[in-house]
């Protein structure tokens, strides 16, 4: 697990500026967030109840935002059910599912207008959005902190595990001459 976390950064970060994924960013939307609740075992002894979420369980809120093209993960928030840090760098959005709200960085899925139908083009866009998600629950028992950052480096790992598949298949790592040689 720690030779896994000492990756992290060679393996999740935002595309450089000169990169083929910034220039999909100058045409717009190259970035999609989701969010998803892992589910605990049983309350957490440690600040058991900042974990009780929406739908009556405990869990551990996680939210990634991915490159939709590829599915690369560029940056990730975990904690709270429902608390999550700004992941965006200025002047970026994201396509989002409907628990987000429509906000100038932030698109979501058409909602139904009460006792109206949608268009067919806001299904036809709604369809093609509800393609771009990723996230699948799991299940933890957390009854100290220690067990609270172990499940949470357990989760960066299978995030960091996710970006070096798509990166070793796909060539997409961040250049680094020192890393590359010590592949060799």
């Amino acid at each position: 697990m720690v030779a896994l976390l000492e990756e992290h950064n060679q393996f999740i970060f935002f595309p450089e500026d000169n990169s083929e994924d910034a220039e999909l960013a100058q045409q717009g939307g190259y970035l999609a967030i989701d969010g998803s609740t892992i589910d605990l075992f049983t309350k957490p002894a440690y600040f058991g109840e900042t974990f009780y979420d929406r739908k009556s369980k405990y869990s551990l809120g996680c939210q990634v935002v991915i490159m939709p093209h590829n599915l690369m993960i560029v940056d990730y928030s975990l904690g709270q059910p429902g608390k999550h840090a700004n992941l965006l760098p200025d002047d970026h959005w994201v396509w989002a599912d409907s628990a987000y709200p429509l906000e100038p960085w932030c698109i979501p899925p058409f909602k139904k207008p009460l006792n109206r139908q949608l268009t067919k083009d806001q299904k036809t866009f709604n369809y093609h959005l509800s393609k771009i998600h990723s996230l699948r629950e799991l299940c933890i028992n957390i009854q100290t902190e220690k067990d609270l950052q172990v499940a949470v480096h357990w989760i960066k790992c299978c995030l960091i595990l996710h970006n070096m598949i798509i990166c070793f298949e796909t060539h997409h790592c961040k250049q680094d001459k020192n890393y590359d040689q010590s592949l060799e």
